[in-house]
């Protein structure tokens, strides 16, 4: 026991880090290394049975990245009425048609107090 104390108390955590970061970096060089063999022996053998897109089903992952939907950004809310706990993420100068407690408050002078700040 006294001797694991002994090892935890010369390597600090900032040292561990740092071997664990070296560690990942030489893990990732590694990788990327066997990764092209792996990739050219895979070619050869592609070409060699004469395998073809289709059978590799390659047409349908290129169909999946396609469909894929994008994904949409989050929209920021601008005003927020907790009362009756509605949201508008719009901006009063754009046209287009506005929710009605947005239009009141407008008409009543009361917009303010429904911002929403950071």
């Amino acid at each position: 026991m006294t001797e694991t104390v002994e090892v935890l108390e010369e390597e600090t955590l900032e040292a561990i880090e740092k071997k664990m970061a070296a560690l990942q970096i030489k893990k990732q060089a590694i990788l990327d290394i066997k990764r092209k063999s792996v990739l050219a022996e895979t070619r050869k053998t592609i070409a060699l049975y004469g395998f073809t897109a289709r059978e590799l089903r390659l047409e349908e992952a290129e169909a999946v990245e396609k469909t894929e939907k994008p994904v949409k950004a989050i929209k920021t809310i601008t005003y927020r009425n907790t009362k009756i706990g509605k949201e508008w993420d719009g901006e009063l100068t754009q046209k287009g048609r506005k929710p009605d407690w947005i239009k009141e408050a407008v008409d009543n002078g009361s917009i303010e107090q429904y911002r929403v700040t950071a």
